[in-house]
Order: structure tokens, then C-alpha cells, then sequence
């Protein structure tokens, strides 16, 4: 069914045809048959790979790796793959959220900055209130870029806080 080629690679060496007719098979082991679904027009077959805990951007890494490969892959026609499942679910969620964290970031401090102007009716008292209590979040984020503290959900939302407390002071 699958042949490795130059160390650990794998070619696939059976057509789209040949590949429905094995896995049709009487034969095919009930192990491996869990992993198979053949429907009329389409037949999947499910593959899992296990890897070590990483962090979000190891994974997302190792994703797209995955994805580079498995679209230079040389195949039979009628065949094709995609990477499916939880983790990149989750790990695709967790850069949204962390986009939208930074684009709400942004607007919560335009929208501050501008009640700010409004209420002083002065764009020199809107600077000196404003750039002071962001040195600290630029302060802090720029350490952790500093020392490879990655930017998530968690972290993000300390810049969230702090933009808070400008509202407070």
C-alpha cells in the first residue's frame, strides 16, 4: 500500500482504484479497519500522529510543516489529504482570539485615548496622560518579547488591564 522511499518518506503506489479495491478486502486486519471509511464516492482513511506537549507555536509549526509536505507529496490521482482534528482547531482558535485580542487592544486604546481628548479638550493633556501609562505595558510586553515569553491569550490580556487602569487613573 505504501512504500518508505529515501529514509522517511512514504510514496503511495497504488491508484485511487487499486486503494478502494484493498481496503474493500475481506482481509484488511480489524485494527486497521477502524482507521478506514469507505463511502460510495469517497474513502477515508484516518491517521493519527503523536507528538510530545509544545507550545501552541511548536504545533502550529509542526502543522504547517505537515501541510507543505502532504502538498508536495507525489499521489495517485482522486487522492488527497488534509489535516483534520482537535488540535489544529484549537491552535487556528487560539491565533483568532489572539488577533482579536490585539485588534480590541488597539481600538480600546484609540477609543480611551480619544474620550481622554474630549474630556480635557486638549491634545497635550491627552498625550501626557495617555503615553505614561503605556510606557508600562510596552515596558512589559517587550521584556517578555525579550525573553521568549510568547505572546497568548494569558499575556495578552495583561495589556487589556493595564489600559483599564488608564481609564482609572
Amino acid at each position: 500500500l505504501i512504500e518508505p522511499t529515501r529514509g522517511k518518506q512514504l510514496e503511495l503506489v497504488m491508484s485511487a482504484a487499486e486503494l478502494r479495491e484493498t481496503l474493500e478486502a475481506e482481509d484488511l486486519p480489524a485494527g486497521l479497519r477502524s482507521f478506514v471509511r469507505i463511502d460510495k464516492d469517497r474513502i477515508t482513511l484516518r491517521t493519527t500522529i503523536l507528538t510530545t506537549t509544545a507550545s501552541t507555536n511548536d504545533v502550529y509549526q509542526l502543522i504547517e510543516r505537515l501541510r507543505l509536505r502532504l502538498a508536495a507529496a507525489p499521489v495517485a490521482p482522486g487522492i488527497s489529504s488534509e489535516i483534520t482534528g482537535a488540535t489544529p482547531l484549537l491552535i487556528e482558535g487560539q491565533f483568532l482570539l489572539l488577533k482579536t485580542q490585539i485588534q480590541s487592544f488597539a481600538t480600546a486604546l484609540a477609543i480611551v485615548g480619544l474620550a481622554i481628548l474630549i474630556a480635557f479638550r486638549s491634545f497635550r493633556a491627552a498625550t501626557v496622560i495617555v503615553i505614561p501609562n503605556l510606557i508600562p505595558i510596552a515596558f512589559t510586553l517587550g521584556v517578555m518579547g525579550w525573553f521568549g515569553i510568547p505572546l497568548n491569550t494569558a499575556t495578552v490580556t495583561v495589556a487589556g488591564i493595564a489600559l483599564g487602569l488608564i481609564v482609572a487613573d
